[in-house]
């Protein structure tokens, strides 16, 4: 392990070998140490001989051990994309962090997952909002993910931590600190009862770049994204159409037009990037949360009488408590018209239901 987590270091720091060069490696070679065990003249047909020959040079050890020596001391685990702990929603998106560093109780994977995130100033009437929400959501063991800034993320973690839910911190740092410091308090009541989570080495400063970087964390490894208020220019609606972009719901928490910060809600919501909520319920509904799904022996019999197109796209579906229909079409491979034609067939026979936004759940 130690030396897998090596190699993953070293990917990191070798010249022209971004995140997207690094995930295709670890998918085709199945580990970072077996990147670099394989020769110059193999690893040129994957990334270009001059690539290659970066991945062959001598590494920065001194760096690469001083981080090994953080992550032991402070108990942190090395996520890479392969690892089965790695966020696996997160995993969707085509700009997905090929390393990550997680310390903390909570999983990354829980069924339900949302973000709850909105201005940095908040006014009283977002934050009355964000934990009427949060407590709403209490019951349904949501995890509460947030990106640890002032405002509507601290107001997040802290009512999710209050209601006993698991949340999490994404930072746009490294795990040596914590920005803002005011929040250190929050952070340790975090790694008792939720995680904190970033791509970011340690002595990684939190940079103005850093959190556009973060946000697609955020709005990649959770069901949806709840923008409680911002103003048009905020990191907020930055978060919320990434997540538009990753096929995840968006809800929005309407305010008065006279209002700076509702004037970015309000638009997401004119604009139709996100769905207009009041409420717990509102998004508890939507995503088809709200009914507890059993199946019963009498299903089960059912599902084996169904052609195996059927039954793919129930095994898709039942992995998820509701799914966009691109992502089914995507993970299923089949055009269009054909899984049109399967999901009316589904819904006819009552297996099935629709859901606003082309998303469906089984019954």
């Amino acid at each position: 392990m130690n030396t897998e987590i090596h190699s993953l270091l070293r990917l990191g720091l070798c010249p022209g070998i971004g995140n997207a060069y690094a995930q295709k490696l670890l998918t085709h070679f199945g580990s970072a140490t077996a990147i670099f065990d394989a020769s110059t003249k193999v690893l040129s047909t994957h990334i270009g001989t001059t690539r290659a020959s970066h991945l062959k040079a001598a590494a920065n050890e001194q760096r690469i051990q001083q981080e090994l020596q953080f992550i032991a001391r402070q108990e942190i685990k090395p996520l890479s994309i392969l690892d089965s702990d790695y966020p696996q929603k997160l995993k969707e998106i085509p700009d997905a962090p090929y390393l990550l560093f997680y310390k903390g109780k909570t999983t990354l994977n829980a069924r339900r997952q949302i973000a709850v995130i909105g201005s940095r100033k908040n006014t009283p009437y977002g934050k009355e909002i964000t934990l009427e929400l949060i407590k709403g959501l209490q019951e349904y063991n949501i995890t509460v993910v947030s990106g640890m800034a002032y405002g509507i993320d601290g107001l997040a973690h802290r009512a999710a931590l209050s209601g006993q839910l698991p949340t999490i911190g994404v930072l746009g740092h490294g795990l040596d600190r914590i920005y803002p410091s005011a929040h250190n308090a929050i952070a340790k009541e975090i790694l008792q009862q939720g995680a904190l989570l970033t791509e970011y080495w340690s002595e990684t400063i939190p940079d103005r770049q850093n959190f556009p970087m973060r946000n697609r964390i955020v709005a990649g490894m959770t069901d949806a994204t709840i923008v409680i208020e911002t103003d048009i220019k905020g990191g907020a609606m930055i978060t919320a159409k990434l997540a538009l972009g990753y096929n995840r719901e968006v809800f929005a928490v309407p305010g008065r037009v006279t209002d700076g910060r509702s004037l970015g809600c309000n638009y997401l919501i004119q604009t139709q990037i996100a769905q207009l909520v009041t409420s717990a319920d509102d998004v508890l509904s939507f995503l088809g949360w709200k009914e507890t799904q059993i199946k019963s022996p009498a299903q089960t019999k059912l599902f084996a009488d169904l052609s195996a197109g059927e039954t793919q796209i129930l095994q898709l579906m039942d992995a998820k408590e509701c799914i966009h229909i691109d992502e089914l079409q995507l993970k299923s491979g089949m055009k269009s018209s054909g899984l049109a034609n399967i999901l009316l067939q589904l819904e006819v026979q009552g297996i099935i239901s629709t859901l606003p936004g082309k998303r469906y759940k089984l019954n």
